[in-house]
């Protein structure tokens, strides 16, 4: 949801490398099963097509032979890119406590419209807004320090900004 989103945007700002690192592992798991499924349909295929004993047709064997060292290196492949995965989430999930934070701010600016219609707030301007607010939140190279300099940042001047109007 809208919390995932948010926590996109301020790793991409924090740490562009995860996300880089991420998407580039979206990309290799999803050519590795495609390449897994190309090599299942070749199997069968074959299988399907062939006459006689299945022993007997040295072609069948050695594509058998080769699916099999390119399946193993595809699923060994894609073991390491689930640790990875798992890594790269851990890192990302430090920086949850400032999407959950920019969620609730939305969801409270969201319900405004109830008190005066003149407090209506899309949802690309509050992304907008909170974007710039990361890149101007007080840096620190303490991890923790950051993430309060964030949460006050994003806190203090979303409220500035709607009560501004």
């Amino acid at each position: 949801g809208l919390e995932d989103q948010l926590l996109v945007d301020v790793v991409r700002h924090e740490r562009p490398d995860l996300e880089v690192r991420k998407d580039e592992l979206v990309v290799s798991i999803g050519s590795d099963k495609k390449a897994l499924k190309a090599i299942q349909d070749k199997i069968l295929q074959m299988l399907a097509n062939s006459s006689g004993n299945i022993l007997d047709d040295e072609i069948l064997i050695n594509e058998l032979g080769k699916s099999k060292e390119t399946s193993q290196a595809i699923n060994q492949r894609m073991q390491e890119a689930e640790l990875t995965t798992k890594e790269i989430n851990e890192a990302r999930e430090v920086y949850r406590p400032v999407a959950c934070r920019g969620s609730i701010l939305y969801f409270a600016i969201a319900s405004l419209p109830r008190i005066d219609p003149m407090y209506q707030y899309s949802l690309q301007y509050f992304q907008k807004l909170y974007r710039a607010l990361i890149g101007i939140a007080q840096p620190s190279s303490e991890v923790a320090e950051r993430i309060a300099n964030l949460l006050d940042t994003v806190t203090e001047k979303v409220y500035l900004n709607i009560c501004r109007g």
